[in-house]
């Protein structure tokens, strides 16, 4: 199966196409794939897969770059029996360049669609299957047309997340040891990041030692040092001053969710986000509890346990209940459990590889 991805498969793990990939490369089914990588990643991938290393100037390619890779696929046609495209290709040309490749060896594809707000129609329709993250994002793919549609949930390595040690973590991190919050994603407005700081503003009124630790990544186009500095004045603003350490755009992730005590993710809307973020189901995996917002089709990830709270950034239900997980200990010890449970249950990295080997087998038949 060639495996082709908006991003080459390498480090950073901070886009959720690569994240996927990664999940079906590592997993125990059986198939062989064909992946594009990056020459500067030494990985040591499983042998029996082979991979394509070309070369990128960054982690997050041009639009040069991304052209360049669509010209090899073009060109090169790969040597495989099927491909499934892990994409969010916006731009008709990119989706024609797959449509082209494909068709020339009349290979099935394989679409899955990480997120449901940017869905590439003419692929969708040229797909033999088409998988979605969520049971929204299916309803929709059904009306675009696609033929068969399937929902596999994303998949953790629950040895590599589970719970471990926090107060080890936090000196991994070198964060104090205190009632700790974390919020992980962009900068981009509405993408959570205010709904967590004032969120944090009002419950340092009754918990003043309370931390924010923040894992932002950065689009193309940011700069660092001024992203930080306007997160830093924006703080200071709210009355947060020295309660916010930002761990930077290639934080430790796995350190970062072990430091805390509850993850907060409260988003106004998805965007074109991966729309179960790998970040969420990794904390439960830690046996951290989640809260999100409303936002579809985040609400999917909870099952009425104690693991996962959806509510309004603001209201004086999300505070309570952040609350009492910062300052409980049976609350937290309760939600962390259902966290572990949910994750083991739901979103275990072998279900979701045993999910797509189905597929391509029901495809080859």
């Amino acid at each position: 199966v060639f495996l082709l991805t908006s991003h080459p498969i390498a480090p950073p793990w901070n886009s959720g196409d690569k994240n996927l990939a990664r999940t079906l490369l590592l997993g125990s089914s059986g198939v062989d794939y064909v992946f594009i990588g990056d020459r500067s990643d030494y990985t040591p991938w499983p042998e029996q897969h082979r991979r394509v290393a070309l070369g990128f100037t960054s982690d997050a390619p041009t639009v040069r770059q991304k052209l360049r890779l669509l010209w090899w696929l073009v060109r090169s046609r790969p040597a495989a029996e099927m491909v499934h495209a892990v994409v969010t290709f916006r731009s008709v040309m990119a989706q024609r360049a797959v449509m082209h490749a494909t068709a020339i060896e009349r290979m099935p594809l394989v679409l899955t669609c990480p997120s449901g707000a940017a869905l590439p129609v003419p692929l969708i329709r040229r797909a033999r299957a088409v998988v979605a993250l969520s049971e929204r994002t299916a309803s929709a793919l059904c009306r675009a047309g696609a033929p068969l549609v399937r929902v596999i949930p994303p998949g953790v390595d629950l040895v590599r997340f589970r719970p471990e040690s926090t107060v080890a973590a936090r000196g991994v991190l070198g964060v104090a040891h205190r009632p700790t919050i974390l919020f992980a994603g962009h900068h981009d407005p509405g993408g959570g990041l205010e709904a967590a700081l004032t969120t944090a503003a009002r419950l340092r009124r009754g918990i003043p030692e309370l931390q924010v630790l923040l894992a932002m990544r950065l689009r193309p186009g940011e700069v660092l040092a001024r992203q930080q500095a306007a997160v830093d004045r924006w703080s200071a603003q709210l009355g947060l001053a020295g309660t916010v350490v930002q761990l930077g755009p290639y934080a430790n992730m796995r350190a970062a969710l072990h430091a805390s005590d509850v993850v907060i993710f409260q988003p106004a809307t998805m965007g074109a986000k991966m729309e179960l973020p790998m970040t969420l189901l990794e904390a439960l995996a830690c046996g951290r509890p989640v809260v999100t917002s409303k936002a579809a089709p985040l609400p999917e990830i909870a099952d009425g346990s104690a693991a996962v709270f959806v509510g309004d950034s603001g209201a004086a239900a999300t505070d309570d209940h952040v609350s009492a997980l910062l300052t409980d200990r049976a609350a937290h010890t309760e939600a962390a459990a259902a966290a572990r449970a949910l994750a083991e249950r739901r979103f275990a990295a072998g279900e979701m590889v045993t999910a797509y080997a189905d597929l391509y087998a029901d495809l080859a038949a």
